[in-house]
């Protein structure tokens, strides 16, 4: 984790700029050229690293780093791929806070994205899991998320089924690829758990209330039909 770097106010109208022109052009994803003088252009800014952009859209999120700060307020696929595909080597997984405090890259990134109603939904993130190779916003979705269990399932699933369109076949894809399976078994038995401890819960409830019943003709009924389960 690098010590936090904030973009100054030229550099920070500067990428307003290019990510206006990137959300005005509609043809990005027809033409190689396009994709290209965008890297040129953000290259001319000479900016290093990922660092932290001062963000008034959200209280919440008042520091952003500039990956996700561009990617959130771009539309276009082919401008994030491009994006991605120079500068993962530049974008961290984890940062420091002005404050000192640290973040998980895609976790921020999905908070981020739910939160401003104002930016577009793409599927930046999903570029940004594969060109990264990182699974932590699913294994922190599992910890944090009530209801993270089938959610995760979901998202894990989605991405084994994705791989093939956003990673070029490889080393590096095969082992991504039995690691998004691993999770994918880890957190299926955990959502398995969940479930069979939601079931005791609720059977425990209802004989509760059953014991409560002074009809024997009831509670043979009910015995007859966990019979047949």
């Amino acid at each position: 984790m690098e010590t936090p770097v904030i973009l100054t106010p030229d550099q920070k109208s500067a990428v307003d700029q290019l990510i206006a022109d990137s959300s005005g052009i509609k043809d990005w994803s027809k033409s190689k050229e396009n994709a290209e003088t965008f890297l040129k252009r953000f290259e001319e800014m000479k900016i290093d690293g990922d660092p932290l952009v001062e963000d008034h859209v959200c209280s919440c999120f008042r520091y952003l780093p500039l990956s996700i700060y561009m990617l959130l307020g771009m539309n276009d696929t082919a401008v994030s791929d491009a994006y991605y595909s120079t500068y993962s080597d530049r974008i961290n997984k984890e940062f420091v806070y002005a404050t000192g405090d640290t973040y998980n890259y895609l976790q921020t990134f999905y908070e981020a994205l739910t939160s401003f109603n104002s930016y577009p939904v793409t599927d930046n993130m999903i570029g940004a899991i594969f060109h990264l190779k990182d699974l932590s916003f699913f294994k922190s979705v599992v910890k944090e998320f009530k209801g993270g269990k089938a959610k995760a399932v979901q998202w894990l699933q989605f991405l084994d089924n994705q791989i093939d369109h956003y990673m070029k076949d490889g080393e590096q894809k095969d082992l991504f690829h039995k690691e998004i399976k691993a999770e994918l078994s880890k957190v299926k038995d955990l959502l398995l758990e969940h479930k069979k401890a939601e079931v005791l819960s609720t059977m425990d409830s209802l004989f509760s209330k059953l014991s409560e019943i002074g009809d024997p003709v009831f509670r043979e009924e009910v015995k007859q039909k966990f019979l047949k389960e």
